[in-house]
């Protein structure tokens, strides 16, 4: 057996390329959530308007299950939330997956509001800003199959992470003000 000693030197210079390479990386990651952001958000904060899902959830959600919108479920089915249902895949790609085909990304997140607005805790929660009390009501619901503590988690992190509440806050300030220039214009 041949050993190898390394000189603190080279140790060293391993360590800073490591390090070097980890801030690479993070920053890669957080360019690629605020484009996801920049793209989607929007419609999620109309979405919010339209159901009273909060914008934040809409976007966590997407971010997560979409790996911000880098897995082959959102770049090949435009499937944005893990979301199950019929594809063509097997016949036109040789592909299977149980993954349901959209028309494009906004299509998915028209889905999963319907989705959501579907459940029987939709009602109690309609309107509330309280992202936990969402994500914890969609764990319960089943509407994950991942263990949910790591969903929950990562979900959470992506909200925090990004202030993505602020959306939620932005978005119900733009439909009160929006009502009330309506109301002043009849």
């Amino acid at each position: 057996m041949i050993k190898f000693k390394l000189s603190s030197h080279f140790k060293r210079t391993i360590f800073a390329l490591a390090i070097i390479l980890t801030s690479f990386s993070s920053i890669y990651a957080q360019s690629a959530a605020k484009k996801y952001i920049k793209a989607h958000s929007m419609q999620a904060m109309e979405l919010m308007q339209q159901t009273g899902v909060p914008a934040s959830v809409i976007l966590g959600v997407a971010m997560v299950e979409s790996s911000l919108g880098r897995s082959k479920n959102s770049k090949v089915l435009n499937n944005h939330f893990g979301i199950i249902g019929k594809n063509d895949l097997a016949e036109k790609e040789g592909y299977q997956s149980r993954f349901r085909k959209f028309s494009s990304a906004e299509a998915s997140f028209e889905n999963f509001v319907k989705v959501v607005t579907s459940k029987s805790f939709y009602a109690d929660l309609k309107g509330s800003l309280d992202f936990k009390k969402w994500l914890l009501s969609l764990n319960k619901a089943g509407y994950c199959a991942t263990q949910g503590n790591i969903w929950l988690r990562d979900i959470n992190f992506f909200i925090n992470r990004y202030s993505l509440s602020n959306f939620d806050k932005f978005a119900k300030w733009q439909k009160y003000e929006s009502d009330f220039f309506t109301i002043l214009n009849h």
